[in-house]
């Protein structure tokens, strides 16, 4: 009898420490499953985010006149999502001015709901200008010597605010220029007083629409320092060009 009890006592204790083992071996595993999956969804997610601020990069690069994102902050998620936020700033005479905020929220695998480039965030003046409702600064806006009234749409003339300027004394001043017909990049910057900061060319259109209306966006254009930068890079591959063909004839 007393060697029965004595094998059930051990065989209990054997029993608790297996339970004991396997539960802590249940219990790392499981921890170690949910770090592995933490890291992988973060991992994905920052992946996300980076395809955001590269897309956000690409369409500045062709749009949004005078304006670029000068700062980048998570916006909340979880374990299958995430979102972030950027912050714009316009350059008027090398100061930046801040713009507003724009938001996008994804999914570890892709874009759930795109990029919302502030919309819906201005209101309509009786001049037909644009303000930005965030911090009350006017919203880029460009205009079609062409356009064509559509039913049920109105035209937006141009505001011709530019006799103003004068008045603003010791102000930085931010305007834009319509022209009456199609320049080239040579004689528009003949045109531009020397004094004058060029910060944006907007490619024009072609079409009879009215542009004013036209989210940031979707205005496509570049700087000029892009521009200049271009020119040169042609430059120099056309003189060097020239020279291989020179020696080319040379040689023969």
């Amino acid at each position: 009898m007393e060697t029965f009890e004595i094998v059930a006592k051990k065989n209990k204790k054997r029993n608790r420490k297996r339970i004991i083992l396997w539960s802590t071996t249940v219990v790392v595993v499981f921890f170690g499953i949910y770090i592995g999956a933490r890291m992988i969804t973060g991992k994905l997610i920052s992946n996300q985010a980076w395809k955001v601020v590269n897309e956000v990069q690409l369409v500045e690069s062709v749009a949004f006149p005078n304006i670029e994102t000068y700062t980048w902050s998570a916006n909340g998620g979880d374990m299958l999502h995430g979102g972030i936020k950027g912050r714009q700033a316009k350059d008027i005479y090398g100061i930046p001015l801040d713009y507003g905020e724009y938001k996008a929220d994804f999914g570890i695998l892709n874009i759930n709901r795109g990029i919302h480039f502030h919309a819906n965030s201005g209101r309509y003046t009786e001049s037909g200008a644009t303000i930005q409702i965030e911090n009350n600064q006017k919203v880029p806006q460009f205009y079609n010597k062409n356009v064509k009234e559509e039913k049920g749409e109105s035209v937006h003339e141009p505001t011709k605010e530019l006799p103003y300027v004068k008045d603003m004394q010791n102000q930085l001043v931010e305007v834009a220029l319509t022209f009456d017909k199609p320049y080239s990049l040579k004689e528009i910057r003949a045109m531009i007083p020397k004094n004058l900061k060029t910060n944006w060319y907007w490619i024009g259109t072609n079409s009879t629409g009215d542009p004013s209306w036209w989210q940031p966006s979707n205005l496509y254009g570049t700087s000029p320092d892009y521009l200049t930068k271009k020119e040169y890079v042609h430059k120099k591959e056309a003189e060097e060009a020239i020279k291989k063909s020179q020696r080319r004839r040379e040689i023969e």
